[in-house]
This record gives C-alpha cells, sequence and structure tokens, in this order.
C-alpha cells in the first residue's frame, strides 16, 4: 500500500479553550459567539461537555467519549493552563474542535449514541440510490481513526466493505450501470480512508472496485489517471492511460484544453503511443 497522504497528527486531536466573557467577544478569533448554533440532534440539556465545532455548539456527555480509550480520555484529564482546571466547556467556553465540520462530528456521536434498531438499520447496505449511509460510515471511520476509538474505527472500516457491491447510480428511478462521479468520489474516499486506517482488506476490494468500474462504457479516463497517479496504483493506471491513448491524438489535446489533462499527461501518452507504434 501507498504512504498515507496528510496522516493525522497528534497536534490535530488537541482542544483550544476559548475565552468569551460578553456575548460581543469572538470565539476561536474569529467566529462572533452570537451567531453560534446549538446542534439540532447533539445538545443534551444535561450534557458535561460543550464543543464548538465549526460554528456548531454540541454538548454531550464525557462517558460517551472516554469509550475505547479514546483521545478524549486524555484531553479530559488535562488542566486548563489559563485556570489549572480540567476543561469542563460550556456556551461561553466550549472545547474547540479543530480540522473536523459538525457533520464529521455529528456522525461521530451518532455511533456513540444510537440505539439498537438505528445501528442495524444504517449499517445494512442497500441498493436504492441512498448514500447517506455510506458517507455517515467514511465520516465514523475518520473521525474514530484522528481520536483512537479504534475498535469503532475497526467496525466502521468493515461497514463500508460490505457497502462496497451496493454503490451504484440511481437516474430517475433506474438504477444505470455506467460509471456516475458521485460514486467515483465515494470510491476515492473510501480509498483515502483505507490508506489512512492502513486496512488492507478494504484497499484491495476498492481497487478492484475501480477496475470494474473502468471496464464500463465511457468511462472518465482523466480521472482515472489522476487517481491511480496520487495512490501510486500503477496497474490501474497504465490501463487507464492505454485506453486513452487508444482513443487519439485529438482527443488527448481537447482534454488539455479543458483542464482535465497535464503536459506531464500529454508526454506520457505521446511517449506511450510511439513505443507502440515502433514495435
Amino acid at each position: 500500500m501507498p504512504a498515507k497522504p496528510d496522516d493525522f497528527t497528534g497536534e490535530e486531536c488537541q482542544s483550544e479553550r476559548v475565552q468569551s466573557n460578553t456575548p460581543n467577544e469572538t470565539v476561536g478569533e474569529q467566529m462572533p459567539s452570537e451567531i453560534l448554533v446549538h446542534d439540532p440532534d447533539y445538545y443534551i440539556e444535561d450534557g458535561s461537555v460543550v464543543f464548538l465545532v465549526d460554528g456548531v455548539l454540541f454538548k454531550v456527555h464525557k462517558s460517551r467519549l472516554t469509550r475505547d480509550s479514546s483521545t478524549f480520555e486524555t484531553l479530559f484529564d488535562l488542566p486548563n493552563t489559563d485556570q489549572g482546571q480540567q476543561p469542563e466547556g460550556g456556551d461561553a467556553d466550549p472545547v474547540v474542535l479543530q480540522g473536523d465540520t459538525p457533520q464529521q462530528f455529528r456522525s461521530l456521536l451518532w455511533a456513540l449514541y444510537a440505539l439498537p434498531h438505528d445501528i442495524i438499520d444504517s449499517s445494512t447496505p442497500n441498493s436504492n440510490g441512498d448514500w447517506r449511509n455510506f458517507d455517515r460510515f467514511c465520516d465514523l471511520s475518520l473521525m474514530a481513526h484522528k481520536y483512537g476509538f479504534e475498535s469503532l474505527e475497526r467496525w466502521a472500516l468493515s461497514i463500508i466493505l460490505r457497502w462496497l457491491p451496493f454503490l451504484q447510480c440511481k437516474s430517475e428511478g433506474v438504477f444505470a450501470i455506467d460509471v456516475s462521479m458521485p460514486i467515483l468520489e465515494r470510491l476515492r474516499r473510501g480509498l483515502a480512508l483505507a490508506v489512512l486506517c492502513d486496512d488492507q482488506k478494504l484497499h484491495a476490494a476498492i481497487i478492484l472496485r475501480l477496475q470494474d468500474e473502468l471496464t464500463r462504457p465511457n468511462p472518465d479516463l482523466p480521472w482515472f489517471i489522476i487517481l491511480a497517479e496520487e495512490f501510486q496504483l500503477h496497474t490501474l493506471a497504465g490501463t487507464a492511460y492505454y485506453a486513452l491513448m487508444l482513443q487519439g491524438r485529438s482527443r488527448w489535446i481537447a482534454l488539455a484544453q479543458e483542464g482535465r489533462l497535464t503536459h506531464q499527461h500529454l508526454g506520457r501518452l505521446h511517449s506511450g503511443y510511439y513505443l507502440l507504434v515502433e514495435q
């Protein structure tokens, strides 16, 4: 497997404390406190700690976040350097999570709070063209990896693997067989997660699925080339280059003019074409 792109570091898991004594003071140096909103699902009145994630306040229970030996357990044991106290977090003084989106944090909290029947329903793959649960488990895998929920990470990745055969596009109520960009982008996201989390089984399954997508009618060859080069998938890159090479120079030039191919891509296509002609 290739090297992990932009893996997380421990520094990203650290929280930042912000002080706000009046409604007009800023939070996180740029977010006025009066425009912060409570999350509709996970601002729980009897929660014990408040998090700020990109303008959204979450109030949850510490006990939920300290499961599975996560980094939150260490976070809550750290003293506040300003006050010598543990970071309780409130609306005026939340724990700020950097680099996360509200939807990603919401996906993590869903896994920690969901009832058994909700988990079963969401983790069961379907063919109705609804990808929201797949996206939820991608978010969950990312957050579980970042914050050290090891068993939760393994489970979420296993659900993504189960979903792979069911990813297909839907057009006017009929399942299509050609490649859909939303599907390809989800496969790309799954591949990035497999690399980040070092899940070789998921990595191999997604490569097989990508190879299958590449054989469908009218594949987006520049997309496959860029993906294959980013993740060092040499066989996939070679197949995509060869298919594009057979379309001829006029097609390459047109794609380059559209910004889909670079000069380096054109150089490789020309080199491959001349080598093929000389044989």
